[in-house]
């Protein structure tokens, strides 16, 4: 670590604390508080190296707060809980025999992951003791499975007064949701405003549970809140009215936005015959001959300053074809390209 920039913070934290004439004073001289403060005016790269000097300066950068982790894992369930956090050199471990939720508040204090992935079968306990822990924790992604209604209302706390327009939150819902569905569904339609959310369901889940979960005023909220939603549900109950709902926050917001979602081929028809612009004759030719199942996704971008509104099929997560109409000229046809 270059002394210069150590003494340099260090001066700067001991003269906010006194106007008096600062002298030479040994750095291990100095008392706790200050210490910390110290580390949190250092890059990540000088807190490395000035916490390897000896243990009382790891435990003071281990409880100074804004740290930096690579990624956070959470499994919780009733016989067994950890949490490990990790970054670039050193791993920190929270187990059941010392879990003390005032040193993992210190811990996580004004720091940021890449990742907050949290499994296992969520009690009681865990929602409410993680979010203490993690209340001031900024995170790029947070990775959650569903079991019960402690993992939706978890998620709520988690998410409550944060901003998160650059982060993505994956959900991924496992056998026993379904009886949670009302649940859930509240959850979802509280989320506030981020980049990505991914939502899948086992294989496990019956059809019936899925269609629950996704309708209409879940669908909207999703597109309003995020700028890509990829709901990786099998079955959803989403109308055609729902559909042409959310096409108009592409269509009339001019903002750059993607959907992903599945709907049944009937709900595709209905969609697409509240269009009678010839423009979309091939886009609904397209979707009759479709099986009863796909996955219709669609995008807004701007291309060379137009609005370009590009209309995409998936099937087996491979895109077949692409449709776009400039939106600012208002074209008779729309052009057809292969992807």
């Amino acid at each position: 670590m270059p002394s210069s920039a150590l003494v340099k913070n260090t001066k700067e934290v001991m003269q906010e604390e006194s106007t008096e004439p600062i002298t030479e004073t040994l750095l291990l001289d100095l008392p706790n508080e200050m210490l910390a403060r110290v580390f949190s005016s250092l890059t990540l790269e000088d807190r490395k190296s000035f916490r390897s000097v000896n243990d009382r300066l790891k435990r003071i950068e281990r409880n100074c707060g804004g740290r930096h982790f690579t990624d956070i894992g959470v499994e919780w369930n009733t016989s067994y809980k950890i949490i490990v956090a990790g970054d670039a050199d050193m791993g920190f471990i929270f187990n059941k025999n010392n879990m003390d939720i005032d040193s993992m508040r210190e811990m996580f204090k004004g720091g940021y992951t890449e990742e907050l992935e949290i499994t296992g079968d969520i009690t009681a306990e865990a929602e409410n003791l993680l979010p203490i822990a993690f209340n001031t924790l900024k995170f790029g992604r947070l990775s959650i499975n569903m079991f019960r209604p402690n993992s939706g209302r978890l998620i709520s706390r988690l998410l409550d007064g944060k901003e998160l327009k650059n982060a993505a939150i994956e959900l991924r819902f496992r056998s026993g949701f379904g009886k949670f569905v009302k649940e859930v569904k509240q959850m979802l339609r509280e989320i506030p405003h981020f980049d990505i959310f991914r939502l899948s369901s086992g294989k496990e889940q019956s059809g019936s549970e899925q269609e629950e979960l996704i309708d209409d005023d879940v669908l909207l909220h999703l597109v309003k809140h995020t700028t890509s939603s990829y709901i990786d549900v099998e079955a959803t109950s989403i109308t055609s009215r729902g559909l042409y709902d959310a096409f108009k926050l592409f269509w009339v917001n001019g903002v750059d936005k993607e959907a992903s979602f599945n709907v049944p081929r009937e709900t595709i028809d209905h969609f697409c015959n509240h269009f009678v612009d010839e423009r979309f004759t091939a886009l609904r030719e397209m979707f009759r001959h479709k099986d009863s199942e796909a996955t219709f996704s669609w995008s807004e971008t701007r291309v060379a300053g137009e609005i370009q509104m590009c209309f995409v099929f998936m099937r087996s997560r491979k895109v077949k074809r692409c449709y776009q109409a400039p939106l600012a000229t208002r074209p008779s046809t729309v052009k057809r390209r292969s992807v």
